[in-house]
């Protein structure tokens, strides 16, 4: 046991000695310096060619080599001044004002849509990190937050920056490269901005990511790592193939949860719940797929039951809308507003009634 601990404290010495040689030769913070860590990258220019070396390595033949400045670190002054200099960047929350940002034009929108996983994320944060924000009453802006130290209130955060200037012509794909960097957070550091892990699970085996890289899992992953999520997206053909996941005691019952168990119309063509054959409320569909239904699942051991229910429930909402609105947008487009009608399907954020 002693061997083990020392072994342990030689460990954590070396991950913070590293930390520091890279904080001192890039000039970042420790915390922007433990992303680099995460992706064994030096800098911005390397975290870019080790990310698209990650999407290579998962596509399915496709050889990606998307263009894409990562910045690390700047203030307000320095984002706007210097807009050439990043499309992701990297920066502290003390450093900058995201109103400033969105007001010069610089994050990248697009109009409200609950269901999108930007609206997701943010609806997730804590209300002291939902305030620092771009407040809009029909836009949402993609900013994600990495990381967020309570004892001096500051968060890591990831702005993706707006396609201006030439850039219109020879577009970015900053969130293609912040979705990798955030899911490589462990499951503790994920929860402690988003209160929950959220993973993907096809059944057939066919995975696009590994566990500690992406969302997407199988279920044997999750049978393996039951501490490691909350809730998952799972793709079924027929309810029996979560039988294992049953059995191992990772299908929380629906059955007492008020929404939930109630549901049982829905414009969208899918069922409204699935139940296992003792009568427990174990999967909610909430999308088609061409072999069947995805659902979403609770394990049991999550450590936010009553969020992860919540969050089903806004989604579910969130996705009913936007099928309702493509079943009728034809018909009341008369009524849409223009400055909605031109984002596609979104909304008026103070409209959410769920």
């Amino acid at each position: 046991m002693k061997k083990m601990i020392a072994l342990f404290a030689s460990l954590v010495f070396l991950c913070s000695t590293f930390t520091l040689a890279v904080c001192e030769e890039t000039g970042v913070s420790p915390r922007i310096a433990s992303i680099l860590n995460a992706w064994n990258a030096k800098d911005g220019k390397e975290l870019r060619l080790r990310i698209l070396d990650y999407w290579n390595e998962h596509s399915d033949g496709t050889h990606f080599s998307w263009p894409l400045n990562i910045r690390l670190g700047g203030t307000t002054v320095d984002l706007i001044n210097e807009p050439e200099s990043w499309d992701l960047a990297i920066v502290s929350s003390k450093d900058v004002d995201l109103q400033e940002l969105a007001d010069a034009g610089l994050i990248k929108a697009a109009g409200f849509f609950p269901a999108d996983e930007v609206a997701l994320f943010q609806w997730l944060l804590p209300h002291y990190l939902k305030d620092i924000f771009p407040v809009d009453p029909i836009l949402m802006y993609s900013v994600y937050c990495y990381d967020y130290d309570a004892q001096t209130d500051d968060a890591t955060l990831l702005i993706c920056q707006a396609d201006i200037g030439s850039k219109k012509n020879s577009p970015r794909v900053p969130d293609v490269f912040s979705t990798p960097i955030l899911n490589r957070r462990t499951a503790a550091q994920i929860r402690s901005v988003e209160g929950i892990v959220r993973v993907r699970c096809s059944v057939n085996g066919r995975k696009l990511f590994t566990p500690s890289d992406g969302r997407d899992w199988t279920l044997q992953d999750l049978i393996r790592n039951p501490s490691e999520w909350d809730v998952a997206e799972i793709a079924i053909s027929d309810i029996s193939e979560l039988a294992s996941l049953d059995e191992a005691g990772l299908l929380y019952d629906f059955s007492s949860d008020p929404y939930l168990s109630s549901r049982n119309t829905t414009n969208m063509p899918i069922p409204t719940s699935f139940y296992s054959e003792d009568g427990r409320l174990i999967a909610i569909p909430f999308a088609i797929w061409d072999e069947g239904n995805w659902v979403m699942v609770v394990n049991p051991m999550a450590v936010d039951i009553p969020l992860a229910l919540d969050y089903i429930a806004y989604y579910i909402k969130s996705q009913e809308w936007g099928y309702d609105f493509i079943l009728g947008v034809k018909t009341r487009e008369k009524d849409v507003p223009e400055e909605i009608r031109k984002y596609g399907i979104c909304m008026y954020k103070d409209e959410i009634d769920w």
